[in-house]
């Protein structure tokens, strides 16, 4: 996957997100999953943050999953 690596204040920027929540998805395998930069950093590919994004609002108004 090629493109802009996103580091966690540019990716709750993207999502709106608080620190919190965003890490809650990202542990429940819920959001995409990070990459590990150096032994402090994590980044995300600007790509699978967009197109999680797209996923999110496609399926706004879709009843929920129950049980999934």
């Amino acid at each position: 996957m090629q493109g802009r690596m996103l580091r966690l204040p540019a990716v709750l920027e993207k999502v709106g997100g608080s620190k919190t929540w965003w890490y809650a998805l990202v542990t429940k395998g819920e959001a995409p999953q990070p990459i590990r930069y150096s032994i402090r950093h994590v980044v995300w590919h600007e790509a699978a943050i967009d197109a999680w994004i797209a996923a999110r609002v496609a399926s706004a108004g879709q009843p929920a999953k129950v049980g999934a």
